[in-house]
């Protein structure tokens, strides 16, 4: 069983072993009983799914521009969005942290 997953192990004292994605990059947490060959086939539909919505989410943000905006001007937009969807869905809300 040949894996073609670039990922990267790390070994703790763990009950299960788990699979994460760090900034795009695939991590291994388990403990030394546990084959990493073995989880990634397991879970290798999973791996290509997420490698494959984080590729098309970079893709789409590629264009995106960040708004600068005070923290005042922030919590006035949220605030009037907030509003407008509660007042859409006759509901009251009593604070925005």
């Amino acid at each position: 069983m040949r894996c073609d997953i670039d990922y990267k192990k790390i070994y703790r004292n763990v009950k299960y072993p788990r699979l994460e994605f760090k900034t795009g990059d695939l991590v291994l947490i388990l403990s030394e009983d546990h084959n990493p060959e073995e989880i990634i086939e397991k879970h290798k539909s999973w791996i290509y799914k997420k490698k494959d919505f984080i590729r098309r989410s970079l893709e789409a943000s590629k264009d995106k521009k960040i708004f600068d905006r005070t923290e005042k001007e922030f919590r006035e937009l949220v605030y009037s969005i907030v509003e407008g969807f509660s007042e859409d869905m006759s509901l009251e809300f009593n604070k925005i942290y």
